[in-house]
C-alpha cells in the first residue's frame, strides 16, 4: 500500500509537494481524495488505506488539528500501530488532544528548514525499509541546502520555449519569425520544463515574465525569462520575431495571460489566469496546480502559458 498521507484540506498543497518527494523516491503515497475510486465511500477507504500501509505521515499542522478528518485517521492508524511521522509545517504548538496522542512520537519539524525536512523524512522512510535504496541521504538530490541541482529548459529542444500562432482557429504554433498582417491578434507560448535527471528534485518560486522590444518599425521581439532560485542557472532566456513589410507596433493585451498544465486544463481549456506581473520586472509566479512557483519534476509535468498580443498599424 506504501505510504498514507494525512492533511487537512486546506493545505492540499503542501501535501502534494510531500507526496512527490516520497513517490520521486520510490514509494507509492495514499492521499485522498485522489487515491478513492469514484463512487466510493470515504468512511470505508480511509480506514482499509490506513491499515493495509507501511508508515502514517501525518502533516501536522493548526489546521490538521482543527481537523474533522485528521484526528480520527491519526487515531487509527495509532490503534493499528503504525509506525506514526509527524511532519510539522508550522511552529504552532499542540492542542492538548493531540500533545497526548503524539506523546511519545518524535516529530520532524519541517517549517524552518523544508529541504531538511524532507531529507530526514525520506531517511526515516528508508530506515523502515519503505524504501529499499533512496539516494538522498547521501547526495541531497531532493530539495538541495548547498547548491541548485534543478534543471529548467537545459533539455535539448527545450531551450527555445516560446512559440506563437495567429490567434483564430486551426493554426499551429510555430518558432518564428512570425509574420504579421493588419489588425491581427497572436499568441505567444512559453513552454516550462524542470529537467531533473532522477526526478528527485522539484522547482519552487518559478517565475515566467515577458517583454515586448521594437528592433525597428518592421520588427519587433518578444522576449521572455523562466526565473527559478533553486534551479542551475537560476534563469533561461528565450525570443521570438514578429516581421512585417510595412510598419506596424507588438502590444500586449492585459488580462490575456493564461497557464495550462494537465492538473487543471491543458491547450483548449480554460487554464487558469495568470498576473499581469508578467510584464514587470520581477514577472509572475507559475506552478504546476496553481501560480504558486511549484513545478514537479519531469517532463510530464510540464507548464505553459500563454499571452495574446495585437498588431497596431
Amino acid at each position: 500500500m506504501g505510504i498514507f498521507i494525512s492533511y487537512s484540506s486546506k493545505e492540499y498543497e503542501e501535501a502534494y509537494k510531500l507526496k512527490t518527494v516520497i513517490e520521486n523516491n520510490g514509494v507509492s503515497c495514499w492521499m485522498a481524495p485522489q487515491s478513492i475510486p469514484a463512487g466510493s465511500d470515504y468512511s470505508s477507504e480511509i480506514p482499509s488505506a490506513i491499515q493495509n500501509c507501511e508508515a502514517f505521515v501525518l502533516v501536522l499542522s493548526t489546521a490538521a488539528q482543527n481537523s474533522v478528518w485528521v484526528p480520527k485517521e491519526l487515531d487509527i492508524a495509532l490503534s493499528c500501530n503504525k509506525t506514526v511521522i509527524p511532519f510539522h509545517i508550522d511552529a504552532a504548538d499542540l492542542i492538548d488532544s493531540f500533545n497526548f496522542r503524539l506523546s511519545n512520537v518524535q516529530r520532524i519539524e519541517a517549517f524552518n528548514r523544508i529541504s531538511d525536512a524532507y531529507q530526514q523524512l525520506i531517511c526515516r522512510l528508508k530506515a523502515l525499509a519503505c524504501i529499499e535504496a533512496a539516494p538522498v541521504c547521501a547526495r541531497n538530490t531532493i530539495l538541495p541546502t548547498t547548491g541548485p541541482r534543478v534543471f529548467i529548459n537545459q533539455r535539448p529542444g527545450t531551450e527555445n520555449f516560446l512559440a506563437a500562432k495567429e490567434a483564430r482557429p486551426n493554426t499551429n504554433y510555430t518558432k518564428g519569425p512570425i509574420r504579421v498582417g493588419d489588425g491581427k491578434d497572436f499568441w505567444v507560448l512559453a513552454e516550462i520544463h524542470t529537467d531533473c535527471p532522477d526526478k528527485n528534485s522539484f522547482a519552487e518560486n518559478v517565475r515566467l515574465k515577458m517583454s515586448i522590444q521594437k528592433i525597428d518599425d518592421t520588427s519587433t521581439v518578444v522576449k521572455s525569462s523562466i526565473l527559478c532560485s533553486s534551479a542551475s542557472p537560476q534563469e533561461v532566456r528565450s525570443e521570438i520575431s514578429f516581421i512585417s513589410d510595412d510598419p506596424f507596433e507588438l502590444r500586449y493585451l492585459p488580462g490575456s495571460a493564461f497557464m495550462y498544465s494537465e492538473a487543471y486544463g491543458l491547450h483548449g481549456s480554460k487554464g487558469m489566469r495568470l498576473s499581469d506581473d508578467i510584464f514587470t520586472k520581477n514577472g509572475a509566479l507559475v506552478g504546476f496546480r496553481k501560480p504558486d512557483g511549484f513545478i514537479p519534476g519531469g517532463l510530464n509535468n510540464a507548464v505553459t502559458a500563454t499571452i495574446k498580443v495585437a498588431v497596431i498599424r
